[in-house]
């Protein structure tokens, strides 16, 4: 069997990982595994696998930092709002944010949505409030959009518990600006535009 092309998985490094010796057809082997580990829904495997990947200088994990996060809960769809599991997902992402800069609106679009799943909404909001100022995450509607949707559900939970009426309606406004934002940057997020006019029958109640 030729070891250069019976490979079922491809690497982020293909082009320069070419399985021309032993040991580079061994990694190109536990790819697949992993891989294929994932889709049998056997994660104890998939991490021991992954965990003999990530001390290889020739895998490139940090580029495959999504698979990481997976496997980083693997028995939890979504993911678990168990605080200890929270804690290490961000933990894990804000790492993957400091070593890959080009993924760096991606990976916060993780975190603030790990925020979203675990209720901590106001976590959420104050994340998104340390980048969104700055480019190019001010131009990102995904950003947006779920800087609009913490907010919103905050101005809900603050209502529940009967939290002064002012800091509600600061909250639903700033939400409206984001949903806004979010149409300006994509005119057809049907989600948006859904959210926003919530928010507006909202404020039409107060």
């Amino acid at each position: 069997m030729d070891n250069t092309t019976d490979f079922i998985f491809d690497l982020p490094q293909a082009d320069t990982l070419k399985p021309s010796s032993t040991r580079k057809v061994h990694i190109r082997r536990l790819n697949d595994i992993l891989h294929l580990s994932i889709q049998r829904g056997d994660m104890l495997r998939a991490r021991q696998v992954w965990s003999i990947l990530a001390r290889c200088k020739e895998y490139d994990w940090m580029a495959m930092w999504r698979m990481g996060l997976l496997l980083a809960n693997p028995h939890s769809h979504p993911p678990s709002s168990n605080t200890n599991t929270v804690t290490a997902r961000l933990d894990y992402l804000r790492v993957m944010m400091l070593r890959c800069p080009d993924d760096q609106e991606s990976i916060l679009s993780e975190i603030v949505l790990q925020l979203i799943f675990s209720e901590n909404f106001k976590d959420a909001i104050d994340e998104l409030d340390l980048y969104l100022p700055s480019f190019p995450f001010q131009n990102n509607p995904v950003l947006h959009l779920y800087a609009g949707l913490s907010l919103l559900c905050l101005a809900s939970k603050n209502r529940d518990e009967f939290v002064d009426q002012l800091s509600t309606s600061n909250h639903l406004r700033n939400s409206q600006t984001h949903f806004d934002r979010v149409i300006t940057l994509d005119a057809h997020n049907v989600i948006a535009s859904t959210f926003l006019e919530q928010v507006l029958r909202s404020v039409l109640m107060e």
